[in-house]
C-alpha cells in the first residue's frame, strides 16, 4: 500500500458526481479500456475498437433492461463542465435476488486521490435506491490500488480465484468482495 503522503484515500476526494455515458466519452472510455490493469482479457482476446465501444453507448439503456449492467462515468468537474475519470459499473443485476457486481476504473492519474471511494459511495446509494442487498466485486490480485479502494470503501474479502485474469501475457488471481448494504430481510422488502 502506498504511504500517507501518496495515498489520497486519507485526502478529501474532489468533487465527484456520476453521470450517464456519453457519445463524446467514446474515445476515453477505449483509453481507459485498454489498459493492462483494467482489462480482464483471454491471452488471444481482440481489443475493442471505437465503434464498439460508440455501439455500447449507444446501447446503455438496452443494456440495463436487458443484461443488467449499467455504467456510468466517473466525473470530477463542476456541473457546468466534464472531467471524464473513469467509470463505475454495475453488472449482473439480479432483481429477483438483489445483488450485483461493482466494478471501477479509473484514469491512471485519478487514483489514490479519493475519488474511487466517493464513486464507490455514490453507487453503493444507487444500488440501495434500486432496492440491492448486496454487491459484490472482483479485483486483480496485482491491483494494489483496487484492493485498497474495496478494503476501504468497508468490503470484505470473501475467496480467491487463481490464475483467473490474462495481464501482459501472465495468469494472475483475481480477489473477490462482498458488502451488504441494508439490513432488510426478504420479507420485509416484500411488503415495503
Amino acid at each position: 500500500m502506498a504511504s500517507k503522503s501518496t495515498s489520497p484515500l486519507a485526502e478529501p476526494a474532489a468533487h465527484v458526481r456520476l453521470r450517464k455515458l456519453e457519445q463524446a466519452d467514446a474515445p476515453l472510455l477505449l483509453a481507459l479500456e485498454q489498459l493492462p490493469d483494467v482489462r480482464l482479457q483471454t491471452p488471444d482476446a481482440p481489443l475493442p475498437g471505437l465503434a464498439d465501444v460508440e455501439r455500447f453507448i449507444a446501447h446503455q439503456t438496452f443494456r440495463l433492461a436487458t443484461e443488467g449492467v449499467l455504467r456510468m462515468v466517473i466525473d470530477t468537474a463542476s456541473t457546468d463542465t466534464q472531467n471524464f475519470a473513469g467509470v463505475i459499473d454495475l453488472t449482473g443485476l439480479s432483481t429477483e435476488h438483489h445483488h450485483a457486481e461493482i466494478g471501477i476504473a479509473l484514469r491512471p492519474d485519478m487514483r489514490w486521490r479519493g475519488i474511487g471511494k466517493r464513486a464507490v459511495h455514490l453507487m453503493e446509494r444507487l444500488a440501495q435506491r434500486m432496492e440491492l442487498h448486496t454487491l459484490t466485486a472482483q479485483v486483480m490480485a496485482t491491483n494494489s490500488a483496487a484492493l485498497a479502494l474495496f478494503d476501504a470503501a468497508g468490503y470484505e474479502r470473501v475467496g480467491r480465484l487463481p490464475e483467473y485474469a490474462c495481464v501482459d501475457g501472465a495468469w494472475t488471481d483475481v480477489v473477490l468482495f462482498s458488502k451488504v448494504l441494508d439490513t432488510l430481510t426478504p420479507d420485509s422488502r416484500a411488503q415495503s
